[in-house]
């Protein structure tokens, strides 16, 4: 089984410790970078090729729907995954015409939505 390459996009650096801490006891996956900044992370992405991207959605200078849409203009076959709060349908629309591949609520979700 090969390796799959993950790169993790937060402005939490918290998260991005927690993230990596839960999928270094997995053997076929390998956190190839990081980063809290989107700018600086597109760029590294671009160059490092990860097969996976998580990335939150509500950052500074760039939002996970922009950074979405600048890794598939660069890497159309990089699976991004979104991890987000943010649960409306508008939301979750917006990025999966982005191009995302998931989209993860980071909070409960409420029975009664």
């Amino acid at each position: 089984m090969s390796i799959l390459k993950i790169y993790i996009v937060d402005d939490h650096q918290m998260l991005i410790d927690g993230l990596k801490a839960l999928l270094s006891g997995e053997t076929h996956l390998s956190v190839v970078g990081q980063n809290t900044l989107p700018k600086i992370a597109s760029q590294e992405i671009a160059k490092l090729c990860p097969d996976i991207v998580l990335t939150d959605i509500n950052m500074p200078e760039m939002d996970g729907i922009e950074l979405t849409k600048e890794i598939k203009k660069t890497n159309p076959e990089v699976k991004v995954i979104a991890l987000s709060m943010f649960g409306e349908r508008e939301t979750i629309s917006d990025m999966l015409k982005a191009g995302v591949s998931a989209y993860i609520l980071k909070t409960r979700v409420n029975k009664n939505y």
